[in-house]
């Protein structure tokens, strides 16, 4: 249980890690984004700023009278951070270049559209690879001056600033997986401990059904003997005593004892011996009929109304008929003292054949089985009755283990306030599955 519980801190510890980690990728997701997002508006803003201020200065010399044009756009142009400078009339036309050659060539139609405005900004890609910044201005009605600022350095270091962010997001990815795989080994070590914990239960629980075993085999026929004797004696004095009813009642009160008492023996028998199950090809509709009419005289003097939901295109499954009989008759033997008169009891079964799982169950509408119970209701010689054994369901739940099946216990049952559901699940069922009946 300590192993356990230590287990169970670590997953937690596990969780908490991958959880924070999550976050911190989250953040630095949408901080990255963000800080490229405001690396470029202020770039922009420092280029419009840069790029404004030259042009102001280029206007002021333009219209200065006895400055050479020609020479101050070339040498304007020569500068490591300006891709181009020129100047355009009207029509698209290119008056004057950095690039001499350009002279007398059409401007880009985007410019060309923009003379309209008094100054317009974009971003060009050249066909060398690189963006410029390009800012125009009107001087005039008639011209209009182009600068083209490089943004080579800007996009150099935005492009660092992107590798360094897929540098920290690979970090925390990292350590995320780390987490998460420390978080499996967890998940699956506290798997295996609780399926070890499962296994030392039934290990438990079979050691249990050994010493039960070999105490039952050691003194049932030592006990059936004498109590036959007694019985028999019981009954002789019953007979002879017929006309004294005071005597005779004590005799009849010693036969039913020791009637209780062989059937105390045989459910000890039948939970000790072990039991291989004998499947057969068995209609589950005639086994549940048969075992209700063995309790219906029963049912009727409590006016308890049994009813069955059992399909009615069910095939025949391979079960063991005697010990399913057994199973289902305590089963419904339990819910008949569990409810008071007028109750109501059902029995119901569901095939899924895709799973290949049959479940049986029988619900009562009774007073229900108390929470502190539910742990314990499955131990032998547990039972909250004055007269009971204790064994019944423990037989019910050996017969679900001799079919590699298991037992249900919901009280109550969903959706409902009062009563028991008991369910056996029997996987393997499905006779044409295994192409045999035997």
């Amino acid at each position: 249980m300590m192993i356990i519980l230590k287990l169970k801190k670590l997953y937690l510890s596990a969780l908490s890690i991958v959880t924070a980690v999550l976050v911190l990728l989250v953040f630095i997701s949408i901080s990255t984004y963000r800080n490229l997002d405001r690396a470029e508006r202020n770039a922009m803003a420092f280029l419009y700023r840069q790029g404004s201020d030259l042009i102001h200065v280029l206007s002021a010399a333009f219209e200065a009278k006895g400055l050479s044009v020609e020479n101050l756009i070339e040498q304007t142009g020569a500068g490591g951070d300006i891709a181009y400078l020129y100047l355009a009339d009207s029509r698209g036309t290119i008056l004057r270049h950095s690039d001499p050659e350009q002279i007398g060539t059409p401007a880009p139609r985007d410019t060309q559209l923009g003379a309209g405005k008094k100054e317009s900004s974009l971003i060009r890609t050249r066909p060398e690879d690189f963006r410029v910044y390009e800012l125009s201005r009107a001087m005039t009605d008639e011209v209009r001056i182009v600068l083209g600022l490089k943004m080579t350095a800007f996009d150099d270091a935005r492009q660092a600033d992107f590798h360094h962010a897929i540098i920290m997001v690979a970090i925390v990815v990292a350590l995320g997986a780390g987490a998460l795989f420390f978080f499996f080994v967890i998940h699956n070590y506290y798997s295996v401990e609780r399926t070890l914990e499962k296994t030392r239960e039934q290990v438990r629980r079979s050691e249990k059904l050994a010493a039960i075993g070999k105490l039952a085999a050691g003194v049932a026929h030592e006990i059936r003997n004498p109590l036959g004797s007694i019985r028999g004696f019981a009954q002789f004095l019953s007979h002879v005593l017929k006309d004294q009813p005071e005597e005779k009642e004590y005799a009849d009160i010693m036969v039913r004892e020791v009637d209780r008492i062989n059937r105390v023996v045989s459910d000890l028998l039948t939970y000790a011996r072990p039991l291989v199950p004998e499947r057969t090809r068995a209609s589950l509709t005639e086994l549940v009929e048969h075992t209700v009419r063995l309790v219906d005289v029963d049912a009727r003097a409590r006016k308890v109304r049994i009813t069955r939901h059992i399909p009615e295109a069910l095939p025949p499954l391979r079960l063991d008929p005697g010990q399913m009989t057994q199973a289902l008759l305590n089963l419904l033997l339990n819910a008949l003292q569990a409810i008071d008169e007028n109750g109501h009891i059902e029995v119901g079964a569901h095939l899924n054949r895709q799973t290949d799982l049959l479940r049986l169950w029988v619900e009562d509408d009774g007073r229900g089985i108390p929470g502190e119970h539910l742990d314990k209701i499955l131990d032998p010689f547990f039972t909250t009755r004055d007269k009971g054994t204790g064994l019944g369901l423990a037989i019910v739940h050996k017969i679900a283990d001799n079919h590699r099946g298991d037992l249900h216990i919901e009280s109550p049952p969903p959706g409902k306030r009062i009563g028991t559901r008991i369910t056996l699940q029997l996987p393997g069922v499905l006779a044409e599955k295994e192409g045999t009946s035997s």
